[in-house]
């Protein structure tokens, strides 16, 4: 049976926030079959704007090609988050057909508690040897054809050293060594550290993007001001109704009170009877 389908290419493209809305209120199957024949393009930033959880089933009911398609054009935050929320057998189906490099950044992620710095980490961040000068830099960001907020400096073990703004590479000696002008006293965030803990980090007054790094002090990635956000307010409890507050207390308050008007009445009635009544 054919479905009209009430999502243009063009609505999607132009509006993909308000075309999530929609398509996470509907039924998952009914919501894939809309976006079956999508281009990817398109549909990737209408996935990215729909709530994790329903954007997950989304996928699951998707051919898992396009499921993948989707989620290697997916920044790798929002990637990872959905990944964690697949069912096993879908989500072991789905990192199997996944290129080789972003199932092990997955995989890496996936080891950090959902709470934690790590699990929501970018693990493809622009960084460079502390070697290579600046020209050399500005070079290799211009092959890579990737935008960032900062460019980290690594030393032979690949452990964090510093941390460039991309403008700074403009101002500086095009000869000049990475590690002549990186700022060294931006301390990265510990993977393993809670988001609560790293919301409060002084690094943010300076950077929008923070490097974060294992056990070792190697770099294992970056996380944004933006995502972290977004991140505490999903590990965030909603907002409970006090005791005072709540519907069901009010009628349980209600009801009580009408027994006990009920009680007081009864016992009245008791009272006023003359013993030849008995």
């Amino acid at each position: 049976m054919n479905i009209a389908n009430p999502f243009s290419h063009d609505f999607l493209a132009t509006k993909p926030n308000k075309a999530a809305l929609v398509l996470q209120s509907l039924d998952t199957e009914l919501a894939s079959v809309y976006l079956a024949n999508v281009p990817i393009r398109i549909l990737t930033p209408v996935i990215e704007n729909i709530e994790i959880w329903p954007a997950a089933r989304i996928l699951e009911s998707m051919p898992t090609e396009q499921s993948c398609a989707v989620l290697s054009q997916m920044k790798f935050s929002m990637a990872t988050s959905i990944i964690r929320h697949l069912e096993t057998h879908q989500r072991q189906l789905i990192l199997s057909e996944l290129p080789g490099h972003l199932v092990r950044a997955i995989n890496r992620s996936l080891r950090y508690a959902e709470d934690s710095v790590g699990a929501w980490m970018d693990g493809s961040t622009p960084h460079f040897s502390n070697n290579l000068t600046v020209e050399e830099c500005i070079k290799l960001l211009k092959n890579a054809g990737k935008a960032c907020d900062i460019i980290v400096t690594v030393d032979a073990n690949h452990c964090i050293e510093g941390v460039i703004p991309p403008g700074a590479l403009f101002v500086n000696d095009s000869n000049r060594k990475l590690k002549d002008i990186a700022d060294t006293r931006c301390k990265p965030l510990p993977a393993q550290t809670g988001l609560k803990v790293a919301e409060s980090d002084a690094s943010w007054l300076k950077y929008s993007t923070l490097p974060v790094r294992g056990r070792r002090g190697e770099l294992v990635g970056s996380i944004n001001h933006r995502t972290l956000s977004k991140a505490l307010k999903k590990n965030t409890p909603k907002y409970v109704d006090s005791p005072g507050d709540s519907p069901i207390i009010y009628l349980s308050q209600a009801l009580l009170a009408s027994f006990k008007g009920i009680l007081a009445l009864t016992a009245n009635s008791v009272v006023d009877k003359s013993p030849q009544e008995k």
